[in-house]
């Protein structure tokens, strides 16, 4: 089987779910109130400023395809 880097990782093997966005002040407020609740992303369950694996390739960054 042949392998190429991850799409949904770009190939950094780092979960890139929108819940990890602290770009702008809305996200900042949620992500705030997300740690606050102790609430985790989605896709990886890591923390808003602390994103986990990503669950496409578990954190290799490389796909088969």
């Amino acid at each position: 089987m042949a392998t190429h880097e991850c799409d949904e990782c770009e190939g950094t093997g780092i979960c890139k779910d929108r819940f990890h966005d602290t770009s702008g002040p809305f996200e900042v407020l949620s992500a705030m109130v997300s740690d606050a609740a102790s609430v985790g992303c989605p896709t990886c369950d890591g923390g808003s400023a602390h994103p986990g694996e990503c669950p496409h390739c578990r954190g290799t960054g490389r796909r088969y395809s």
